[in-house]
């Protein structure tokens, strides 16, 4: 997985002290809630173990997935949330 800010926030700074800025909010049961203020593309990555719910407070957000669709073959899915939109990627 790997997302990008595709447009930043209104009243966002014209530069950000870094590509990403990740915040840790609290824990709720078995959950950790986090704030993320990104800039420019995102490494891909996988969570072998949980989910990943990302919602869009400003701007929008563009999450590239790959999903396998048969045995070794994987197709690339975009994902664009705008401004309040939500969208869980699962495990695996």
């Amino acid at each position: 997985m790997r997302w990008r800010s595709a447009r930043p926030p209104p009243g966002c700074p014209a530069r950000l002290p870094s590509s990403r800025t990740l915040a840790t909010l609290t824990s709720v049961n078995d959950a950790v809630v986090r704030l993320g203020v990104l800039e420019r593309d995102f490494h891909w990555h996988k969570h072998e173990v949980e989910d990943e719910f990302f919602l869009v407070l400003e701007g929008e957000l563009v999450i590239e997935i790959e999903v396998e669709v048969e045995v070794e073959i994987e197709i690339e899915v975009e994902v664009a949330l705008r401004r309040h939109q939500g969208f869980t990627v699962r495990k695996g």
